[in-house]
């Protein structure tokens, strides 16, 4: 060790950096607080995708900060503190989202037709449950835009837009290219969803947000 040179291996980088995590909260949502957070998350994702566009990639980077502003919102309502989220778990989780949506145009592929009672008819889908979710979702997306037009709540509407965009649109998206859902079966996302509204109920909100509540569990019961 008598020729270690620090000065020297510091210049070179080759000590372990601290990964930067960002505390998400019901109050806290916005990563460019925290010092270098967002910078190495655009690092991240231009390392991934080195042509994609500032604006996009600012559109996944807003998306994904919605996206746990939710769940952290939902934790903290039920008394508990939401896990650090690291620099490389935001970059995926925006990364992602942009491979299963903004990169792939999830109609494009697929031809439509519909039976005699109106359903759809995917020519190169034969699996009758990939259908039978794709119907799910779809209705559990119209019911929640539907009632979005009649909401003002801030906190509601940004709740809605991640569950029709993200928790309900990047399923719907995979299955409408053919690909199975792995970790949750379409009844269980509309249900989850259903559940993560609980915090809007009671005399501080519309009652609409009950009869909502119920659609969803309608429709998958």
């Amino acid at each position: 060790m008598e020729n270690f040179d620090l000065r020297k291996y510091l210049a070179e980088n080759k000590l372990l950096k601290e990964e930067l995590t960002y505390q998400f909260s019901e109050y806290d949502f916005d990563i460019t607080k925290e010092p270098g957070y967002q910078e190495e998350v655009i690092k991240k994702i231009k390392s991934v995708h080195p042509d994609i566009e500032d604006d996009i990639m600012m559109k996944i980077i807003r998306n994904t900060e919605d996206y746990y502003y939710n769940e952290a919102r939902a934790e903290n309502k039920r008394g508990r503190e939401y896990p650090l989220v690291g620099v490389k778990d935001f970059a995926d989780g925006a990364i992602e989202y942009y491979e299963d949506i903004i990169m792939y145009d999830g109609d494009k592929d697929i031809e439509y037709r519909t039976d005699e009672e109106g359903k759809p008819i995917m020519e190169n889908m034969q699996d009758e449950d990939m259908v039978y979710s794709i119907n799910l979702l779809s209705k559990a997306i119209k019911i929640l835009d539907e009632f979005k037009v009649s909401v003002k709540d801030e906190d509601l509407i940004k709740y809605l837009d991640t569950s029709i965009n993200t928790y309900l649109g990047k399923p719907l998206l995979k299955l409408k290219n053919g690909k199975k859902l792995v970790d949750d079966d379409a009844p269980s996302i509309i249900q989850g969803v259903a559940e993560y509204l609980n915090p809007f109920t009671g005399e501080a909100f519309d009652f609409k947000v009950d009869d909502i509540q119920s659609d969803l569990e309608r429709l998958i019961n």
